[in-house]
């Protein structure tokens, strides 16, 4: 049973890396170029656990995630909800923080933590978020936006943000 589920989280990844809200099985890809950053982070998420109890995760699957949400990150380190909408900035930003340290976790092992400190999109994603939490106007986020920005921080091991201010 749990095979199937990681066989139908995998097949379900778009050829640019990311997820959408179809993802029936192997034969059926899902919903071509339809993808958006929300339904990403989740497939995310459950990979990872999955690879937590021992489901081997293909290498190319992380790489696949990790050329998404590098392609998808402004020069100002916000991601949108799709390439269409770049709303829900909190949110969406805090799920191309989690997620892109998740897919590095996946192909670094052990030995993430320094490609995690060390990676260009997230180090500008953790800044926008910290310019966001600190300083902007934050939308009328929902509880969905908190638990990403609390994903985000953990996986990154950011403890807190400085205002630019300060």
């Amino acid at each position: 049973r749990r095979e199937a589920l990681r066989q139908r989280i995998l097949s379900g990844q778009q050829p640019v890396g990311a997820w959408g809200y179809r993802c029936f099985g192997p034969t059926d890809q899902g919903d071509p170029g339809r993808w958006d950053n929300s339904c990403t982070q989740y497939a995310v998420l459950a990979l990872r656990a999955l690879a937590s109890k021992g489901f081997a995760v293909p290498p190319e699957t992380w790489q696949k995630i990790v050329g998404h949400l590098e392609r998808g990150v402004n020069a100002h380190g916000r991601w949108g909800y799709d390439p269409w909408n770049a709303g829900n900035a909190l949110s969406m930003t805090s799920a191309g923080i989690g997620s892109l340290a998740i897919a590095l976790e996946g192909l670094h092992g052990r030995d993430a933590a320094r490609a995690i400190r060390e990676h260009p999109a997230l180090a500008r994603g953790r800044a926008y978020l910290g310019r966001l939490l600190m300083e902007g106007e934050l939308p009328r986020a929902s509880t969905y936006a908190f638990y990403g920005v609390e994903r985000a921080c953990v996986l990154t091991a950011t403890k807190t943000f400085k205002s630019a201010n300060r």
